[in-house]
């Protein structure tokens, strides 16, 4: 698992370091960074919006690109629906992007 750290508690620690050679620099670097606490973060998930229009019927149908949770409705609710940044199934951000 990775281990995520705040940049600014790194520097400032270094920046409290006064190290001499490069191998103590490198071993201060490498414990401060171990005993940094981790931050907590979770991977972003991006997808799109599906929409579609059913034939024969005033409805429309809107799905989630990630995670394919869909709600049918009237085609102005689905179009509203469609306007949110975020899967409220999934959680994936709707920006369009793939996450490849």
């Amino acid at each position: 698992m990775s281990k995520y750290i705040s940049a600014e508690k790194f520097v400032n620690k270094i920046l409290e370091n006064k190290l001499m050679s490069r191998e103590s620099v490198a071993m201060r670097i490498f414990e401060i960074i171990k005993n940094l606490p981790s931050v907590d973060v979770a991977e972003i998930k991006h997808g799109k919006w599906e929409y579609t229009a059913l034939v024969d019927c005033e409805l429309s149908e809107v799905k989630c690109s990630n995670c394919k949770f869909k709600i049918t409705s009237t085609a102005d609710i689905a179009v509203e629906f469609s306007e949110y940044n975020y899967c409220p199934n999934c959680g994936t951000r709707m920006d369009g992007e793939s996450n490849a």
